[in-house]
């Protein structure tokens, strides 16, 4: 099994436009290789905060391989590994909603959030930014150069490893009473949402597809206690509340912008209910992952007015 931390930049808001992608392998407690590659969007626009974040531009990444001929040369090491990331769920977004873009088979594969492990062994830090870590942990890097980021990732599992008195990177989730998240051909699932696994199994496999379709016809009869809610992002720059309504007890969602009050079904909505993320700017990634659960017991996107426009192409 490889075991190798992975970094994304992306050009734009978009998951699905990776600018550069950083990779640092560890085997035997160290690490043993690490690779950078520029990639040249499939869209070419970049925006004004990604910009500033890790100062690449479009005359930058021109003549680089775009995201196929990129990844092609680590998919081998990708399936079937564990990945690690800092904040995971960005990195594994990412590769999913890239791969997806191109129609390319996404791998099986399980993850580990080098954050999350951060905030259980030093749990009294106040920040956990890869930034501040590094430096608590002595750890010289570029920030947001992919390669950089992605070694200090790997850096930050090792001494989470030696903290804790384990040599083996495998065995920090179980020590932490963490699930590891992987990717199958039924999407992403998070550490956080796999409560029905055993406390000490390690690598998520084929079983766990079992597992999970439990979990989904859990979710058929529960609504979270928490009502949902985003922020988006329209078109021409406005935010909008798009939150959890009943019509009629039927499930659906309500949006602040005008679009909704004269069709009951704007694009803010519709791209939601068919897991679109995109022109989302609420930190709630996860209830997204919640709403389709919603969705997939209810048998679909709820009926109220469900034929007002045709899903989404992708």
């Amino acid at each position: 099994m490889s075991i190798l931390a992975i970094d994304f930049e992306t050009a734009n808001e978009k998951r699905s436009s990776p600018c550069a992608l950083g990779l640092a392998w560890i085997e035997r407690g160290q690490i043993v290789r690490r690779e950078y590659r520029l990639i040249k969007p499939k869209e070419m626009r970049f925006g004004v905060f990604e910009a500033k974040v890790h100062g690449l531009s479009p005359s930058e990444v021109k003549d680089a391989q775009e995201f196929p001929e990129v990844i092609s040369e680590f998919l081998s090491d990708i399936q079937s590994g564990l990945l690690l990331a800092h904040n995971a769920q960005f990195d594994v977004d990412v590769l999913c909603a890239t791969l997806a873009l191109y129609g390319i088979a996404i791998p099986r594969f399980s993850f580990l959030c080098s954050q999350r492990v951060a905030s259980r062994v030093w749990s009294d830090e106040k920040s956990l930014k890869l930034s501040a870590l590094g430096e608590k942990l002595g750890i010289s890097f570029r920030h947001h150069q992919a390669d950089e980021d992605a070694f200090a990732c790997a850096h930050i599992i090792l001494a989470a490893a030696a903290h804790l008195g384990l040599s083996e990177v495998l065995d920090i989730a179980p020590r932490l009473g963490l699930r590891l998240g992987f990717v199958d051909e039924v999407g992403v699932v998070l550490c956080e949402d796999l409560p029905l696994c055993d406390k000490n199994e390690g690598v998520p496999s084929f079983r766990y597809a079992k597992r999970l379709s439990a979990f989904v016809n859990e979710a058929k009869t529960t609504i979270p206690e928490k009502s949902l809610h985003f922020v988006v992002k329209g078109s021409s720059g406005n935010q909008y509340n798009v939150s959890e309504i009943k019509k009629d007890g039927v499930f659906d969602l309500k949006c602040e912008c005008t679009g909704w009050k004269t069709r009951h079904r704007c694009r803010h909505v519709h791209a939601l209910l068919y897991g679109e993320v995109d022109s989302l700017i609420s930190d709630n990634v996860d209830d997204v992952k919640k709403l389709q659960l919603i969705i997939k017991g209810l048998g679909g996107v709820p009926p109220l007015y469900a034929d007002w426009l045709p899903p989404p192409q992708r």
